[in-house]
């Protein structure tokens, strides 16, 4: 599967000259030798498809060594996603002891620790990383339904980092100022909000979007009008022209799908956290009195769920987790939002 999908055949690419054929056995030339003949025949796969697959393609041979997924008898939750805030290498993932309770978490360490022993950052577990990541993302969500435009940015740092283990930690001034912009322009709580500075940048991606909506719309009918204009005219149109004016529309409307598709990754809350899918998973995941109350203990979250469904549900949402002397110090989001911790 993993070799159609990076085929540039099925993304309509045809390619010849790859194969050297001076050995008894197949082997590819240099890319430098290859002829590509792009647009050669309808593709399988749209440019935003090939983006998705490009992306989860990556996101699997980083954290299973190849670009096909494998399921291993153990699921290290985290794996793949911490990174070292000291030398840049990624966590590797054990599993630790078992506790009292029976739950037996994963502990990561840093790669060039382990490999070379040069960098000193510490080990965390399941249960660190857990307790501040699953508890981080639950204060987000109820953020989103009790925040009030009247709101200081000292009263959203206090929701953010509201439980016990958060203790001592701080999130940075900038990260405070752009979760309250993103609240402001979304239109969070039940008094409505007239943009100011902050929430007009909202506002004018909101018009792109609507623009770009329009847009595809005109090259979506465009396309339907040329089709029966070819298939149903008095005077017949020629294939080649009928074919130049396909592909350009062709082309059109997959660029303009896939800045659409770049409008609604603007933010955490503006996308991830207002899309449907993503709260059903976490109201499955988290339970509805943990999303309520806040507090997730995750050993007893991760025994009743289970490290798989858990890791899926991480997996969706963030995309790097920063540890420096133990303390988780950045959370980064699978859309590219990053939130920055400091501590006392």
């Amino acid at each position: 599967m993993a070799i159609i999908l990076r085929s540039p055949f099925y993304r309509g690419t045809y390619r010849y000259n790859y194969r050297d054929e001076s050995d008894t056995t197949f082997s590819f030339k240099g890319q430098q030798d290859w002829i590509l003949c792009e647009k050669h025949h309808p593709p399988l796969f749209s440019d935003a498809d090939c983006k998705q697959i490009d992306f989860w393609l990556k996101k699997n041979r980083r954290q299973h060594g190849k670009a096909t997924h494998t399921q291993r008898k153990l699921v290290h939750i985290f794996a793949g996603l911490i990174r070292c805030g000291a030398c840049g290498s990624n966590y590797i993932a054990s599993i630790s002891r078992a506790r009292a309770s029976g739950y037996r978490p994963s502990m990561y360490l840093c790669g060039g620790r382990r490999r070379s022993g040069t960098c000193k950052n510490r080990f965390v577990n399941d249960i660190l990383v857990g307790n501040f990541v699953f508890n981080y993302i639950s204060n987000m969500i109820r953020l989103r339904s009790a925040f009030r435009p009247r709101w200081t940015a000292a009263r959203i740092q206090k929701f953010l980092l509201e439980g016990d283990v958060f203790a001592g930690v701080a999130p940075s001034t900038d990260t405070v100022r752009r979760v309250r912009a993103v609240l402001l322009a979304s239109g969070s709580g039940t008094v409505k909000y007239q943009p100011s500075g902050e929430a007009r940048v909202s506002t004018a991606a909101q018009a792109r979007k609507k623009n770009l909506q329009a847009e595809l719309e005109k090259n979506r009918r465009a396309l339907s009008r040329l089709m029966h204009l070819f298939l149903y005219a008095e005077e017949e149109m020629s294939q080649v022209d009928f074919l130049r004016e396909k592909h350009r529309l062709h082309d059109n409307i997959t660029r303009l799908q896939g800045d659409i598709e770049k409008e609604q990754q603007a933010s955490i809350f503006a996308s991830s956290l207002t899309d449907e899918e993503f709260l059903q998973k976490a109201a499955r995941l988290l339970f509805q009195d943990a999303m309520a109350h806040g507090n997730i203990d995750f050993p007893t979250l991760a025994m009743r769920v289970g490290n798989l469904e858990l890791k899926k549900f991480v997996n969706a949402v963030v995309e790097q987790i920063v540890v420096l002397d133990g303390h988780i110090t950045q959370i980064t989001f699978a859309n590219g939002e990053t939130h920055t911790f400091l501590y006392q």
